[in-house]
């Protein structure tokens, strides 16, 4: 009967909270924004700079690529600067083939479509010996599911990133492939034992108490990675610094694209890093390179990716909106109905066998965290 009682009371301040947020959506103010694209657009390269930045790019090899996940947003930029070097054998692992209005698989016949379900070790070596030898692979799969703590839902999380990992490295080994190179994530490090991280580097640890399953799993198929480093099997993981931004992106780039309601922040106290998608790309080709020559120093490491630019949400979306004046941008998510909801739904979760929606602690982890990590 309390449980009855408690959850009514919830329901009711949430509705109360969703009536004057929404009240606030139609009537209130836009916040005046105090960053601007000028202020991350300023600086212009010379060319002697230019220069440089090109020459360190990675040459073209004449290898066979196998990219685990190609049809992702990571993983078709992965692809296209892989083209754009010159390689000529390309092999997307992938569920599904990629569908969106950014592909370029169909137009291309130095990329082939391989389905792999990599829960299954079975899968992955059918598909791999179904290709020509792979020389070097690109790891770039996973189920990121943020909003996952609860029991229940662990399996939705593991069952890709840690068996699916396990998985393809026991068929790397079988088939005598030297290279692999796996996209992890700073979120490895953070955690309720960590929830303000700045300037962090490499050095810092695994979290002991992650937010959620993805940072759990995440954590122990980076592990998995760099154990397995040795001279017949070389391996590195990068690190992207919290959130990828870039050309078909679920987020910056589907909003400039049509979908002209910005999703509002929840804290604009709380900053966290932005990265470029083609600098994520960039780390893992210079990656496969050192591998490839200095590997007795970055092998079995992890290397974090960051634009180094720290920001909150509201400061990123604030950009968006400069670039265009239509979009349609509201303030930020009151904490109190954030957490009211989360609570119905954490709720609902624990007596729901298959799954959850979001969670308890989510939250937490956008309202109070921090996350400035790179190097």
């Amino acid at each position: 009967m309390l449980f009855y009682l408690l959850l009514f009371i919830i329901l009711l301040l949430s509705a109360l909270s969703t009536l004057f947020y929404a009240s606030f959506l139609i009537f209130g103010k836009q916040r005046d924004f105090h960053v601007k694209p000028s202020d991350f657009l300023s600086t212009k390269l010379d060319k002697s700079t230019l220069d440089f930045i090109e020459s360190e790019k990675p040459k073209k090899t004449g290898l066979v690529y196998g990219v685990v996940g190609g049809s992702g947003f990571l993983g078709r930029h992965l692809i296209r600067a892989l083209l754009e070097r010159g390689e000529t054998k390309i092999y997307n692992f992938d569920l599904v083939k990629d569908s969106t209005k950014f592909s370029y698989s169909d137009l291309d016949d130095r990329i082939k479509f391989c389905k792999v379900d990599v829960r299954s070790r079975s899968s992955i070596l059918e598909a791999f010996k179904a290709a020509d030898h792979i020389d070097v692979v690109y790891s770039v799969f996973a189920a990121i599911r943020p909003h996952n703590f609860l029991s229940a839902d662990l399996h939705l999380s593991w069952e890709v990133n840690v068996i699916g990992t396990e998985n393809l490295i026991a068929v790397l080994k079988d088939l005598g492939i030297k290279m692999l190179i796996q996209t992890s994530t700073s979120n490895v490090t953070l955690g309720y034992d960590r929830l303000n991280t700045f300037n962090g580097t490499e050095d810092i640890g695994y979290t002991k108490h992650p937010f959620n399953h993805y940072c759990l799993t995440k954590s122990k198929a980076e592990k998995l990675v760099l154990k397995s480093n040795c001279e017949e099997l070389k391996t590195g993981s990068i690190r992207p610094c919290t959130y990828i931004y870039g050309m078909g992106d679920a987020f910056s780039t589907s909003i400039l694209s049509g979908n002209k309601i910005i999703n509002p922040s929840f804290n604009k106290n709380v900053v966290a890093d932005y990265v470029y998608v083609e600098n994520v790309v960039h780390g893992h080709l210079l990656l496969e390179e050192k591998l490839r020559t200095e590997w007795n120093l970055v092998g079995g490491k992890a290397f974090n990716i960051s634009n180094e630019e720290p920001m909150s949400d509201e400061e990123f979306t604030s950009i968006l909106t400069s670039f265009d004046k239509t979009l349609n941008w509201r303030g930020y998510v009151p904490p109190l109905l954030l957490w009211l909801v989360t609570l119905i739904f954490t709720f609902k979760g624990l007596f729901n066998s298959k799954s959850s929606t979001i969670i308890l602690n989510y939250p937490v982890f956008l309202l109070c965290n921090n996350s400035n990590t790179y190097r």
